[in-house]
């Protein structure tokens, strides 16, 4: 690293997690220090900094597109044939052209009657965590940090999704399901938060 213009002061694995290591270096040129670790330990995640790093005391994620690959509502609205529609109205909201409470009810309404057991199998087969997120999560709550999962959309995703990443709550809506039938009715459970304050579907 040194003929790379980096000078190492001191170089250790962190004790909290085997596959973190802690470089002091001198020297201030932070793409020389990139460059220079790239070329040693690629691929490989890492934060640059002049000062030293301090852990939050919480930490709250998004679920959907951020500690998972997907957009569980799109994903399940595939079950139904509807993913294009759904993605459709998704867009729609990201763009600023619907609200998110707007953006909820269309696109729940559009799975009315859609088994719960759609859930539980497009869980299975499609949602994946994003690369490292696990390791993020893990390391966060062994150094003292609270997490959160937060999603506008929905538990029946959103625990599962916990529970496999190690969050410690999740806050999310709850789909109304139509007694024995286990069917969605279309329809949320509860209030909800949005930027606007209460609303309600």
């Amino acid at each position: 690293m040194a003929r790379a213009g980096v000078r190492i002061a001191d170089a250790a694995m962190l004790d909290f997690c085997g596959r973190t290591m802690q470089i002091d270096s001198p020297d201030d040129d932070a793409a020389a220090m990139r460059a220079a670790i790239d070329a040693h330990f690629s691929p490989s995640d890492g934060l640059i900094t002049t000062d030293e790093p301090v852990v939050p005391r919480v930490f709250i994620s998004d679920m959907d597109s951020t500690m998972i690959g997907q957009e569980c509502i799109d994903e399940l609205g595939d079950f139904a044939g509807l993913k294009d529609r759904i993605a459709a109205i998704t867009e729609r909201a990201m763009q600023g052209e619907l609200d998110f409470a707007e953006a909820l009810r269309e696109r729940v309404g559009l799975l009315d009657g859609l088994s719960t057991g759609a859930i539980d199998e497009c869980l299975t087969s499609r949602i994946k965590p994003m690369p490292g997120a696990k390791v993020l999560v893990e390391t966060l709550k062994q150094l003292g940090c609270r997490t959160i999962l937060v999603t506008g959309g929905f538990h029946h995703f959103a625990d599962p999704v916990g529970e496999m990443l190690g969050f410690d709550h999740v806050v999310g809506n709850r789909l109304e399901v139509a007694g024995a039938s286990s069917r969605g009715t279309g329809r949320r459970h509860r209030r909800f938060r949005s930027e606007e304050g209460d609303a309600s579907c």
